[in-house]
């Protein structure tokens, strides 16, 4: 088994931009110019070009969940253990609304990267799709992400001067194994993250590196109770649900 192929954080999503309305795509790498064109006047900045309308809205975890195995119930846990996975890394505090006045499409983005983000129609958000799928060890076995994020803006919510109001939001994610090795391939990681001796590799830096990848993939869901690592040869799939306010 060849370790080397388990990481990719955070795994590219293919589908990025089939979600958008037809003109966000194009839309988003507008987003950094409109951002930086201000003019500064005394304290105030005056944004151009006029066409677009640039709002903050804030955002954090509220709730959080994980699910292992179907036979073990779902356990709540504390905000701190919410992966890094690719719609997480985009919900950050402050989020930023892109509208396109001329167009009347809108784009909600992450206020890090404005480059990701997710359409804003009708009032609401949602998205929904799949990551590419990567080998996970072996070839026999591949992992890959679906997700779906749905919400709105709340401009009624209590929220700082900087923003207008808060973006609630529910995320459900999970990550599937699928494929003739996947029993045998997470058996030898349950070994693994038990005894870093007994991972892929021939060198100490080797083993380090695979009990690494282990924690990754299932170390929010080891901390929170929600898996044991005996459970670990034995999924098929490992999901989480968090809602942001």
């Amino acid at each position: 088994m060849d370790s080397r192929h388990v990481r990719k954080s955070p795994d590219p999503l293919t589908f990025w931009h089939s979600s958008l309305p037809s003109g966000s795509a194009a839309l988003l790498p507008v987003i950094a110019f409109v951002l930086l064109s201000g003019c500064r006047l005394g304290n105030k900045v005056e944004y151009a070009p006029a066409r677009y309308r640039v709002t903050q809205y804030e955002t954090a975890p509220q709730t959080l969940k994980f699910c292992g195995l179907d036979t073990k119930p779902c356990v709540s846990a504390a905000t701190n253990l919410l992966p890094e996975d690719p719609f997480t890394v985009i919900i950050t505090d402050p989020m930023v609304l892109i509208e396109d006045l001329q167009l009347g499409e809108s784009v909600l983005v992450s206020s890090e990267d404005n480059t990701q983000g997710f359409a804003y129609t009708d009032q609401k958000i949602f998205f929904a799709g799949e990551t590419r799928r990567i080998p996970m060890w072996d070839a026999g076995c591949e992992t890959f992400l679906t997700g779906e994020i749905e919400g709105g803006l709340d401009t009624n919510a209590v929220h700082g001067p900087k923003s207008a109001g808060r973006a609630a939001l529910h995320l459900t994610l999970t990550r599937k194994f699928e494929g003739p090795s996947c029993t045998d391939v997470l058996y030898v990681m349950y070994q693994c993250y038990i005894d870093a001796t007994k991972c892929p590799g021939a060198t100490e830096a080797d083993f380090a590196a695979a009990q690494s990848d282990v924690t990754w993939l299932f170390g929010s869901h080891l901390q929170s109770g929600a898996l044991a690592p005996e459970d670990l040869p034995e999924l098929r799939s490992i999901s989480y649900e968090v809602f942001y306010q």
